[in-house]
């Protein structure tokens, strides 16, 4: 009120002390924090996801990492490790923490995304470890993808797992299905193929 008794306006943001009158003195909502202060001098509630911003006078979200997904209340919340920021959004901004789908040989890395791993190795049973396959068949090979490879009739893996191929037979030993060599009868000797006596 100015001294004249006239009515005066209030600054953007304020309002007169009394409703519908003319107040002694302007005054500000104080806004809670899910509230924006309107131009009127009001305090609004924001909606999810959205928090007062730029000194409670807009609604918006937090701006988050990707270690974070932003909640309800417009705030970023950490998450978990071995998950991130990802499936739906809300304003450009993931609101779930999941972790990536890892496949083949990837494995779940503690920020969420999928790392690969060095050839001949895949994830293991939790997916968040790289391990080497243990060379068990003696007739199949590690491909640097980490899957097995059945060897060809005649061949064998060698001790790594890596390659197929037969065992040197001499002149008096014939080489078997299973890349292994057999001794031939006495007085015999393998012939032109080296896989018969």
């Amino acid at each position: 009120m100015t001294a004249s008794g006239q009515c005066q306006d209030c600054f953007e943001y304020t309002r007169p002390s009394a409703i519908n009158s003319c107040g002694a003195t302007c005054i500000s909502c104080t806004p809670k924090d899910n509230e924006y202060m309107s131009e009127e001098g009001f305090c609004k509630p924001c909606e999810s996801y959205t928090r007062g911003q730029n000194g409670n006078k807009v609604c918006g979200p937090d701006i988050c990492d990707l270690r974070s997904k932003l909640g309800t209340n417009g705030k970023c919340l950490k998450c978990q490790d071995f998950s991130r920021g990802n499936g739906r959004q809300k304003f450009g901004t993931f609101i779930e923490c999941k972790p990536d789908a890892c496949t083949g040989n990837q494995v779940l890395q503690i920020d969420g995304t999928c790392g690969i791993c060095d050839n001949y190795q895949k994830a293991d049973a939790s997916n968040t470890k790289c391990i080497m396959p243990v060379c068990m068949a003696a007739r199949k090979i590690l491909l640097i993808s980490a899957e097995w490879k059945q060897c060809e009739d005649y061949t064998r893996a060698d001790s790594l797992c890596r390659v197929c191929r037969p065992d040197p037979c001499t002149l008096r030993q014939k080489l078997l299905k299973d890349g292994t060599c057999q001794n031939c009868a006495a007085y015999q000797r393998a012939d032109a193929t080296g896989k018969a006596c």
